[in-house]
């Protein structure tokens, strides 16, 4: 780096660069992802599928069973550091990291001992997910010593072997087992330790022994708080399939599963951008105590965040058809829910940002209420659809409604503080806003109105004309908004690493 920049140009180098790294592992792992998903999809039945999406869930939050320990770790590390106390940080690492195994083993034969009083298409299933889970503690552990440490390269490498090897070890496993289901486990649980062995090779990170108890009361402490935020954030996402699981056939949540990975999966993009820029907010809060010193971190990565969302949902959605019809026919009911999912989950992957602002802020605590209030609203509609009658559509529907409530909320609150109690909030809200609303008009308008085809060249040749005339309609909105916010350099410094 060149010696004569500045503070805050060297800041956004660094920031540049951990959102390449970041950006990139993520992209990747988000490909590899969505290509295991379809593949898991094709190789199981619905009502298998539906049971694979149980267990994903369950190993999900899993790992918010160490009540904050790792993610007090994750915040205290940095605190450290910022005071010259490495020893003290060595102490804290270490303890944490053994405590952080510990509950996972327990957790574990919990879940095993559990498992033998459910009934045997769920039993062995839940077994192998207790294995799971114990290896993704050590690999969340390791992930957010990375993230504190900014080691943004080996941990976008991790992110990305992880994904890649899921692909390439689940397929095989489902077709060499007689349990297909379990064969997909297995094949994930091979993938989680190998990354999480390499990661421990490659950081050089090693653990002493010990377990000092006041630390580990001291990081619960920082990071209770946290948990309890990012466990209603996955209660949040999950509710809807839960709704299905209760009220609806396995078959039907077999249906709903493949929206939900696709939907998902696409929040990852802007996931990775607010992992980078949480430490770096947190900074600049923490040295100054203003509310508006992150400001320009915030309005810049949600705009340029907002353009490029509108342009991958919308593509996403006006490709679902073809995709479906010709590589998941099994899946046909799927196509119509997934696109509403997509659309729906616009607001809630821009809100990433926000809500990592706001906890940057120590404004936590309002991000659990708001997460309380969303779970109840989400419940109450998708309920209340199932009631009248809709379906699994109507769960979609209810699901998109609850998306948009939530990162609608978000974003409104942190900008009251990004911007300091300003009356532009409204209009920074309508600058993210517009975009979207401009891509659902063009996806329903497109998909009304032009063939879809009746046969696969003519499908694929009518995908192809969808796809450009959405990109032709969304330019003067991506040209306005790189005049406003430099989108294209953006990008660029993101992609390419450089700031």
């Amino acid at each position: 780096m060149a010696a004569g920049l500045s503070e805050p140009s060297q800041e956004k180098a660094r920031i540049a660069r951990g959102s390449g790294a970041f950006f990139t592992g993520s992209a990747l792992a988000q490909a590899a992802g969505i290509a295991r998903n379809l593949l898991v999809a094709g190789l199981l039945s619905p009502s298998q599928l539906g049971i694979w999406n149980v267990m994903v869930m369950i190993v999900g939050y899993g790992k918010y069973g160490d009540l904050g320990l790792t993610y007090g770790m994750n915040k205290w590390v940095p605190l450290l550091r910022s005071r010259g106390e490495e020893q003290r940080l060595r102490v804290v690492r270490d303890t944490t990291f053994w405590a952080t195994i510990g509950i996972g083993c327990v957790e574990c034969l919990l879940l095993i001992g559990l498992s033998r009083f459910l009934p045997a298409q769920y039993s062995t299933a839940l077994a192998v997910a207790a294995v799971i889970l114990v290896v993704q503690y050590v690999y969340f552990y390791l992930y957010l010593l990375l993230r504190a440490d900014k080691r943004f390269g080996l941990l976008s490498f991790g992110i990305t072997a992880l994904s890649v090897l899921a692909l390439c070890l689940t397929p095989p496993a489902i077709l060499l087992s007689q349990d297909r289901m379990l064969g997909a486990l297995v094949g994930w649980l091979v993938a989680y330790l190998l990354t999480t062995v390499y990661l421990l090779w490659r950081s050089g990170y090693r653990f002493a022994w010990g377990l000092n108890v006041p630390d580990i009361r001291q990081a619960v402490g920082y990071g209770a708080p946290l948990v309890v935020a990012a466990l209603l954030g996955s209660v949040m996402l999950t509710v809807d399939r839960w709704v299905v699981a209760a009220t609806l056939s396995a078959e039907q949540l077999g249906y709903y599963a493949l929206g939900i990975m696709v939907s998902t999966g696409l929040a990852l993009i802007p996931g990775s951008v607010a992992n980078v820029l949480y430490p770096h907010m947190l900074e600049r809060y923490g040295a100054t105590g203003d509310y508006t010193a992150a400001r320009g971190l915030v309005l810049t990565s949600m705009q340029a965040l907002a353009a490029i969302m509108v342009v991958i949902e919308g593509a996403v959605v006006l490709a679902m058809p073809l995709l479906v019809r010709y590589v998941l026919p099994q899946y046909l009911p799927s196509i119509l829910l997934t696109q509403i999912l997509v659309c729906g989950s616009f607001f809630l992957a821009v809100a990433s940002v926000p809500s990592n602002y706001l906890v940057s802020i120590d404004r936590q605590n309002s991000v659990v209420i708001w997460s309380i209030v969303t779970i109840a609203v989400a419940a109450a509609v998708d309920l209340l659809m199932v009631r009248l009658g809709y379906g699994v559509m109507g769960v979609a529907v209810g699901t998109a409604f609850a998306y948009l409530f939530h990162g609608v909320g978000l974003i409104l609150y942190a900008l009251w503080f990004a911007l300091g109690r300003s009356s532009r909030v409204v209009w920074e809200l309508l600058r993210v806003s517009v975009p979207w609303v401009l891509m659902v008009a063009l996806a329903v308008g497109l998909t009304l109105f032009l063939t879809s085809g009746t046969t696969f060249g003519s499908c694929l040749l009518w995908t192809g004309v969808r796809l450009l005339l959405l990109g032709a309609g969304m330019l003067p909105v991506l040209w306005v908004t790189n005049r406003q916010t430099s989108l294209l350099t953006y990008v660029r410094s993101t992609l390419g690493g450089r700031a």
